[in-house]
């Protein structure tokens, strides 16, 4: 929905909000019901927190776009604490799961993509200073992306996530931050 009305720049439909507000009220449902890891293991808290992170990355990006900027900030912070602390947790969990190279690829694109709202934000406050750091923090989340994704066999890694978002951010972001740096 967002896409769609960023496309043809008229307002977002109301029920975006909404979809995104569900989801987060839904995975937290999941988090709070707490089972037992011994019997359906850790992977399922892991994912809901992921998906938390991304849902509040996405109530970011509505608010934002609604020009609710404080929120959009607030939900963006929310989104950088969880998405944060399942990062750690896919990357201790990679040498006895692979499988969970995907999701810390994927954990790295979102952080550097909610970092890039961020300055969005920041640079419309004209707060310089702190976008510059953010701007560090956003490059070097795409860095850890195709770092942690490079010598996959996984299609979906090298061919959906790298090629199509990683990279190209990166490479974005690097060329904004030097622009504003002087290549410094």
């Amino acid at each position: 929905m967002l896409d769609e009305a960023k496309a043809s720049k008229q307002t977002v439909d109301p029920q975006s909000l909404q979809f995104a507000e569900h989801a987060i009220e839904a995975y937290e449902k999941v988090l709070e019901l707490n089972p037992d890891p011994e019997q359906i293991g850790n992977l399922d808290q892991d994912l809901a927190r992921l998906a938390l992170g991304s849902a509040y990355r996405q109530k970011g990006a509505v608010l934002f776009y609604q020009g609710d900027l404080d929120s959009a900030l607030s939900a963006f912070d929310a989104s950088v604490q969880i998405l944060e602390s399942v990062q750690k947790v896919f990357e201790a969990s990679i040498s006895e799961h692979e499988s969970y190279r995907r999701y810390l690829v994927q954990t790295d694109e979102y952080l550097g993509t909610v970092y890039l709202s961020q300055i969005s934000i920041l640079e419309f406050k004209q707060d310089f200073e702190q976008a510059l750091l953010v701007y560090q923090k956003s490059i070097d989340a795409f860095g850890k992306c195709i770092s942690h994704g490079k010598n996959s066999p996984d299609l979906i890694i090298q061919n959906d996530i790298l090629e199509k978002y990683c990279q190209p951010k990166l490479e974005e972001t690097q060329r904004r931050y030097d622009e504003l740096t002087g290549g410094n």
